[in-house]
């Protein structure tokens, strides 16, 4: 068997990424949770009087809206990975909340931070990141946040066994092979769009890869990908030799 006939395409392999739908997914699940939260903190309880500073009310009815907001945004996001055009965006924040909207005002409000959130998944995305200024916590640790808000959803359940519409995990996706071998051609792209000489220490991780994802395809049986994966690996092993060389000269520098 050769060829891309998607009927035996692979599954994700060990590592794989989370799909651009499911990490989506769950930034509008983790705003929700942090909305939920500051609502909750505006629920006047306990005897008249306590804990009564002048100003407090308002200020955490202000954090809510704030929430809120980044619920709405978030909102507009998962609509637009799903394919949802400006002019139903802009159709229902008419009907639900009687504002006059037009497409091209909704693409004007919001067309910005969906560039900014796929830039940010690519930025990510890149081997041996552990912290990036201004990326979203979930994105750097997904895992984490599916757990936290799983844990948060379970915690609010009367009977957490009870059948229900499930936890965000349930919704969570990874990348099957083909998907993801043209996600790490996306990164490299990325690499070279930004420095004209790539840093090989990233290249190399991303080469590595490549050539894992092309194993699985040769394994499921398409060997035409046995050729990327002897260049994957060749590749990446000169890129660790120059990463070397660059480490060598710093440190004789």
């Amino acid at each position: 068997m050769s060829g891309t006939d998607s009927t035996s395409w692979p599954g994700p392999v060990d590592g794989a990424p989370y799909t651009e739908q499911s990490l989506t997914a769950l930034r509008l699940a983790r705003t929700a949770v942090e909305a939920a939260d500051a609502a909750a903190g505006l629920i006047p309880t306990g005897p008249p009087g306590r804990n009564r500073f002048p100003g407090l009310g308002l200020s955490d009815a202000l954090t809510f809206m704030s929430r809120a907001r980044d619920v709405l945004d978030a909102a507009v996001l998962a609509e637009r990975v799903y394919g949802t055009g400006w002019d139903v965006i802009a159709e229902t924040i008419t009907a639900d909340t009687g504002e006059q909207i037009t497409a091209d005002e909704a693409e004007k409000r919001w067309s910005h931070l969906e560039t900014e959130w796929e830039s940010q998944q690519r930025l990510a995305s890149f081997p041996g990141r552990t912290s990036i200024t201004g990326i979203p916590d979930e994105l750097l640790d997904p895992d984490y946040w599916i757990q936290h808000v799983d844990a948060w959803l379970t915690r609010r359940r009367e009977d957490p066994d009870a059948p229900g519409p499930g936890l965000v995990s349930d919704r969570m996706r990874r990348m099957e092979v083909f998907a993801e071998l043209a996600h790490q051609s996306r990164l490299r792209d990325q690499l070279r769009a930004g420095n004209l000489a790539p840093t090989p220490a990233l290249l190399a991780p991303i080469y590595e890869r490549e050539a894992e994802l092309a194993d699985a395809m040769v394994a499921a049986g398409h060997d035409t990908y046995r050729e990327l994966a002897a260049k994957a690996r060749t590749r990446a092993a000169e890129a660790r030799a120059r990463a070397a060389r660059t480490g060598k000269d710093d440190h004789d520098a």
